[in-house]
């Protein structure tokens, strides 16, 4: 097995890894944080973190480390899943080269390769920017966790204009 190779099947076996331990935790502290919510008890101040296994489903209360810990596996997630993805394509580079001409199969394999990592730029960023918003901006809750609604303005169609009847 020449070098190149075993380093592609070390990469594949650390994103099985990976993922498996993101399972194992996952379902241990029965949810994530990227689908889970912090909140903070007005009067008191007081923060929660809390993860859960959908985004409507029961939230399971957790320490901020394991919130935080949780929404940075979740994140490393989408970065195993791009190197796995090109270590694959690295693998299968000289077979998909000799199935289609050579300037098509290196065409379609800078393709694939150019795709996989602006995906998982994009995911990345996306969870990034989400899990900062989750912690500057908890949701408010009152003592007995129910949320506080948020004032809305009425929609504009509603609210009548200069010199209209108001009926």
């Amino acid at each position: 097995m020449d070098r190149r190779t075993r380093i592609c099947v070390w990469i594949i076996i650390g994103g099985m890894i990976n993922f498996l331990l993101f399972t194992l935790i996952y379902f241990a502290i029965e949810g994530d944080a990227r689908n889970g919510k912090v909140t903070k008890e007005v009067g008191s101040g007081e923060i929660r973190y809390y993860v859960q296994m959908r985004a409507d489903g029961p939230a399971n209360e957790v320490a901020q480390g394991w919130f935080i810990y949780s929404a940075i596996h979740s994140l490393s997630i989408w970065i195993t899943i791009a190197a796995v993805l090109l270590a694959m394509l690295t693998l299968a580079k000289d077979h998909i080269i000799n199935a289609l001409s050579e300037s098509h199969g290196r065409a379609l394999i800078s393709i694939f390769a150019f795709v996989v990592i602006v995906a998982v730029i994009i995911m990345t960023t996306v969870f990034l920017m989400d899990f900062r918003y989750q912690l500057k901006h908890p949701i408010k809750v009152t003592p007995d966790g129910k949320p506080i609604p948020t004032v809305t303005t009425p929609p504009a169609a509603s609210v009548p204009l200069p010199g209209e009847p108001s009926g």
